[in-house]
């Protein structure tokens, strides 16, 4: 007859290993770099050109009205590699993504910030609360532009939201950089048919998003 004691421990053992099984998931999921997209069968490898002229007018209109509200803002994610392999957005890329300084964001009202871009036409998606994220879009187009908003924490740039509390494992490996990389004045560079800001000191901010892989190109499973 199997003793209780045994009984316990065997329970213990489970317990402690199922806990172990979870955490280890979580961080090898949160720890990922890129985004979901690269590892769906469904997505394409290339958009069609009406498609990618659209992202480039929404970008340089995103652009231009984030100028008129005086916020600071630069590329940011897959959108440096973006700018520099093909000076513009990647081919499968489904949205351009924007940084902007939260210091400066939160100094206007939402309804302040957000009503320039409603009067373009925009369908503006406000998900600050949750992980500091803007989206814009179009009616009926595909891909869009995200804005993230980044706050300096003591020489890091940090995004706000319950997310990063939640999954702090990914943001603190892959969206975090430090605060000199993105000091103003900023450098440009060419992105379709004009110049937008980046972060400082070429692509060392990408040693910060993609720590363990920022030299690959890395593509959706479409283009191999």
């Amino acid at each position: 007859m199997v003793s209780s004691a045994l009984i316990k421990r065997t329970a213990k053992y489970c317990s402690f290993a199922t806990i172990v099984s979870v955490f280890a998931f979580y961080v090898l999921y949160t720890g990922q770099s890129h985004a979901d997209y690269v590892r769906d069968p469904t997505v394409k490898c290339s958009h069609s050109k009406v498609e990618m002229e659209q992202l480039l007018n929404l970008t340089h209109e995103v652009h231009m009205l984030l100028n008129s509200l005086q916020i600071d803002h630069w590329l940011m994610y897959g959108s440096i590699f973006g700018a520099m392999r093909e000076k513009g957005p990647l081919p499968w890329d489904y949205d351009v993504d924007i940084g902007i300084r939260g210091e400066q964001y939160i100094m206007l009202e939402k309804s302040e910030f957000f009503l320039p871009f409603e009067r373009a036409g925009m369908i503006v998606e406000d998900h600050v609360n949750r992980n500091g994220l803007i989206q814009m879009k179009r009616r009926g187009w595909k891909l869009g532009v995200d804005l993230f908003t980044f706050y300096d924490y003591g020489g890091n740039m940090k995004r706000p939201g319950w997310a990063p509390w939640l999954l702090f494992v990914n943001y603190a490996l892959h969206r975090t950089f430090p605060s000199r990389l993105v000091k103003s004045p900023l450098p440009v560079t060419r992105f379709g048919f004009f110049d937008i800001s980046v972060p400082r000191e070429g692509n060392e901010i990408l040693k910060y998003l993609y720590r363990f892989d920022w030299w690959k190109e890395v593509k959706p499973l479409t283009c191999h």
